[in-house]
């Protein structure tokens, strides 16, 4: 099966897309926060969707701004996320076994995380007292928050997993979960750091996709949603929302991916 790779860049926005599926549609957006586009850097958001077949994978990363350069480690993780979940064999796994098994997984990028990070070469222009500060930042690593998911059709499943403060509804209803229903399983000090591994808790879900009709995942730059997704919103109305969102002078990065499914059969 060929799988189709979508990686979106750290240094451009891109507007709602909406790709056909074979049950419905997916959705994406992306956008940097207005002092970090003034600055043309990177954003410290990731997102990467694998699809192919009846298997698909997400993985949206938010870096931790307080960390050595949190790009590093979002772009990194999402990569190595949605990689990891198109190999993950789900008929053979049990709820409690992707948790163990994800919790390996990324104490095994600690090697490769940590050579990234310590092969960044800081700008040049950079003042050296910013330069001093990061280096001592470099040795405590980089650090990412992350939402992931994997979709499998053929086997009627939807893995989760997630560490970190980002947004997560499924619907119908019965199936809604948010952070108030979860309560403290969203939280900031549950992450993924480059020199330590997970760090907190690893929160994980496994349902019946067939019992799923929208699933839909943002960073805390579009918190201005929250409690508004009931409804899927017109890709126009997003747009707008993000673009208002983003000219605040205090926002921050924006990742959004849904998945709006179809009944069966239909």
């Amino acid at each position: 099966m060929k799988l189709q790779k979508i990686l979106l860049e750290q240094n451009k926005e891109v507007g709602v897309t909406r790709l056909p599926m074979s049950r419905g549609y997916l959705r994406y957006a992306f956008a940097r926060a207005t002092e970090t586009k003034a600055a043309n850097e990177n954003s410290q958001d990731s997102l990467c969707i694998v699809k192919g077949g009846d298997l698909l994978c997400f993985a949206l990363c938010d870096g931790v701004s307080m960390s050595f350069m949190g790009d590093i480690s979002s772009r990194f993780l999402c990569q190595q996320l949605t990689q990891w979940l198109a190999d993950f064999n789900s008929s053979q796994k049990e709820h409690g076994d992707i948790e163990h098994a994800l919790e390996s997984f990324l104490a095994e990028l600690i090697v490769p995380a940590t050579a990234q990070v310590n092969e960044y070469k800081l700008p040049d222009e950079m003042t050296p007292i910013l330069k001093s500060v990061l280096e001592e930042k470099r040795a405590l690593g980089s650090e990412s928050m992350f939402v992931c998911g994997l979709f499998d059709a053929r086997q009627d499943s939807l893995n989760l997993a997630w560490m970190g403060d980002s947004r997560l509804y499924i619907w119908p209803p019965s199936y809604q979960h948010t952070r108030a229903s979860f309560k403290d399983s969203f939280q900031t000090h549950d992450r993924w750091s480059s020199c330590r591994g997970p760090i907190g808790q690893i929160h994980t879900m496994r349902l019946m996709l067939s019992s799923v009709e929208r699933l839909a995942v943002y960073s805390d730059g579009l918190a201005v949603l929250d409690g508004k997704m009931n409804t899927p919103l017109e890709d126009a109305h997003l747009n707008k929302i993000i673009q208002t969102v983003g000219e605040s002078p205090t926002s921050d990065d924006i990742s959004f991916f849904e998945i709006q499914l179809s009944a069966a059969g239909t």
